[in-house]
């Protein structure tokens, strides 16, 4: 083992500073560190949206007069008739909203959402949303695109309690904030950059590489256990209520 670790409260044991999910301090940064050695180029960034000729969904003015730009399917956008539902309003198909936006689920119905691509910054305002939202159009269509949306908390051991399908729940601050975010794939021991990166259940994590861990459940919480293989669970200042991330020791290699 490495540096002696202190017992946690919940029962689980919480990392020391030598973990490799925590910088020299002993806390964890949520973004990319400068340092982070760069992504393989088979794991690098992808650009998830498709634009129709002509059309762009994002947009309010890329179609005719009185027409926006519709988003129907996987990667799909017509020009078509302008709807008058606004951000947030419900809907039932995206032709019932406003230029810019499109009709994605809401639980079992849809409301209206800017449309917005994964990695394009300053898209959603400055009012705290960002291009966090899923994709799927309220007819359950995944769409190649994204929406806008405000921060939802979540529990990272039960993301369907208030996560929509297709995305997880992350740890998004070093205090143990939570998010629902669209879901990414990559599995445990991949290299990531964003938390959103890693499949749902997973966590972004590390310094000079940044690689997906489990979070499992401390004590006698419900939820997922380390595989063999994934070290053990502990707790770190990141760590919601209950949770840690599965953790190799960083010196041994070892448990």
């Amino acid at each position: 083992m490495g540096a002696a670790s202190a017992p946690y409260s919940d029962g689980g044991v919480r990392g020391d500073a030598s973990a490799p999910w925590a910088d020299a301090s002993g806390y964890w940064d949520g973004g990319a560190f400068a340092d982070a050695a760069p992504l393989d180029s088979a794991l690098g960034p992808v650009e998830l949206c498709q634009m129709a000729s002509g059309c762009d969904p994002t947009s309010a003015v890329s179609c005719p007069e009185a027409e926006s730009c519709v988003l129907s399917g996987a990667g799909a956008a017509s020009c078509g008739a302008a709807g008058a539902a606004t951000d947030g309003s419900p809907c039932a198909a995206s032709s019932d909203c406003a230029g810019g936006l499109a009709c994605f689920r809401r639980g079992e119905g849809g409301a209206c959402a800017r449309v917005c691509c994964p990695g394009h910054e300053g898209v959603c305002g400055d009012d705290g949303t960002a291009c966090t939202g899923t994709g799927v159009l309220v007819d359950g269509t995944d769409s190649t695109w994204a929406h806008c949306a405000l921060p939802r908390a979540c529990n990272v051991l039960a993301p369907e309690e208030a996560c929509e399908i297709g995305e997880g729940c992350y740890i998004v601050s070093a205090t143990g904030g939570t998010d629902c975010q669209r879901a990414g794939t990559r599995g445990v021991g991949d290299l990531c950059v964003e938390q959103n990166d890693c499949a749902p259940g997973l966590s972004c994590n590390g310094i000079t590489r940044r690689e997906c861990a489990r979070i499992c459940a401390l004590g006698d919480a419900e939820g997922p256990m380390c595989a063999p293989g994934e070290g053990e669970c502990r707790a770190y200042s990141h760590s919601p209520d209950g949770t840690g991330i599965c953790t190799i020791d960083s010196t041994t290699g070892a448990i």
